[in-house]
């Protein structure tokens, strides 16, 4: 066990005096060297143990045949077909995300997301990804990687397709129905 008293400006870690940028630390009962860092959810303490209290993005997506996971970590199944708003930004009215739903191929009873379109009025654009990949703007098809003032398209590592707007929304889209959104 590990206990600091303060001797002559130092503090004693173990068995050893250290300045107290050199403490070591004991959390949730895992020793950790001097310097380390501690990640939990979107925050992390280091060195000296000071929180950064980050806010962690929201998150929501959709995946398969219509299981959707909400912002506030609810799941559940949602087989309509038809156009729905996915997300939007109630505040600024940044961006709106809106799905397509249809019928899958390969079942006629299940339901799945063949599209989804991005709306940025800031931009007077509107970006959508199709199934298959493939991606246009204002009607128009588009190659990635794309950048125009704060819309940025890439490909990711997984072949998905990921739109960033602003630094604070993510959209990653795999072109076979599986969204995921973090803001």
């Amino acid at each position: 066990m590990h206990t600091l008293l303060i001797l002559d400006g130092k503090l004693l870690d173990g068995d050893q005096c250290v300045d107290s940028s050199d403490c070591s630390c004991i959390h949730s009962g895992k020793h950790y060297p001097p310097g380390s860092s501690v990640y939990r959810d979107c925050n992390s303490w280091h060195g000296t143990w000071i929180c950064s209290n980050e806010p962690c993005p929201g998150e929501c997506s959709v995946t398969g045949q219509s299981h959707f996971k909400s912002f506030d970590n609810k799941h559940f199944t949602f087989s309509g077909i038809c156009h729905y708003l996915f997300a939007k930004d109630c505040e600024e009215n940044s961006f709106s995300v809106i799905i397509e739903t249809v019928q899958c191929a390969d079942d006629p009873d299940a339901v799945c997301t063949r599209s989804v379109s991005v709306q940025l009025p800031e931009e007077n654009s509107i970006v959508k990804l199709k199934h298959g990949g493939g991606i246009s703007l204002n009607g128009q098809d588009i190659q990635i990687p794309f950048l125009q003032g704060a819309l940025h398209i890439q490909r990711t590592v997984m072949s998905a397709v990921r739109l960033t707007y602003m630094e604070n929304m993510q959209i990653d889209w795999d072109g076979r129905g599986t969204l995921l959104m973090k803001v």
